[in-house]
This record gives C-alpha cells, sequence and structure tokens, in this order.
C-alpha cells in the first residue's frame, strides 16, 4: 500500500482555476492591506509633521508676544514721563504760557450773574 502522502489525486482543469482563483484572490487581498497600510503610515507623518510645524509656530508667537508686551511696558513708561507736571510745566514756559500773577475766585452769586440775559 502506498502511503497518503504519495497518493496522487487527479486534478481537474476546474478545481486548478479555483486554487488559481483564491491564490489570486489572497494576494489581492495582501495587497489591499499592504497598500492600505502604507496610506496610514503616510498619513501618520503628515499629522505628526503638521503637529511639530504648528509647535514651532506657537513658539514663535509666543516669543512675539513677550516681546510685544515688553515693548508695550517702556512706551507706557515713557507715556507716563512725557506726561509728569513737571514736564508738561517746562512744554508750557516753551510755549509761551506763563504763570498767572492773579487768581480770580467766582462764587455762586457772581455766576448767577453772569449767567443773566
Amino acid at each position: 500500500m502506498l502511503p497518503i502522502h504519495a497518493v496522487e489525486v487527479p486534478k481537474c482543469a476546474f478545481l486548478k482555476r479555483i486554487n488559481m482563483h483564491k491564490f489570486k484572490s489572497r494576494l489581492t487581498i495582501n495587497h489591499l492591506l499592504v497598500l492600505l497600510l502604507g496610506v496610514l503610515v503616510g498619513v501618520q507623518v503628515y499629522i505628526s509633521n503638521q503637529i511639530a510645524t504648528s509647535g514651532a509656530t506657537l513658539s514663535q508667537l509666543e516669543a512675539k508676544a513677550v516681546a510685544l508686551e515688553e515693548e508695550n511696558r517702556k512706551l507706557l513708561a515713557t507715556n507716563i514721563e512725557q506726561m509728569s507736571l513737571h514736564q508738561l510745566a517746562e512744554k508750557a514756559k516753551i510755549m509761551g504760557f506763563v504763570e498767572p500773577t492773579t487768581i480770580l475766585h467766582i462764587d455762586k452769586a457772581s455766576a448767577a450773574l453772569a449767567l443773566h440775559e
């Protein structure tokens, strides 16, 4: 008697086509899975790149915001210095303004006379 593996089963053309179809189907499914895997890896690389770029842009914007806040503080200090009473008095003298020699006080009664037509 022949061993089982030595027994040859006659194959017909139909069975050969079915086996080839299964082989082609597996091959197609494998190709699709590899293609899907490649697309997913590509999408992951793209998203990682976008996140890294966004982080760098955010860091630049934060640094610019700090610089602008510092400049704003300096300008505010300069503005306060220029608007001090001493500075205003000096600018007034340069423009020809003088200190008043007499001060006129108006009380309520004289204010009413001034409003009378």
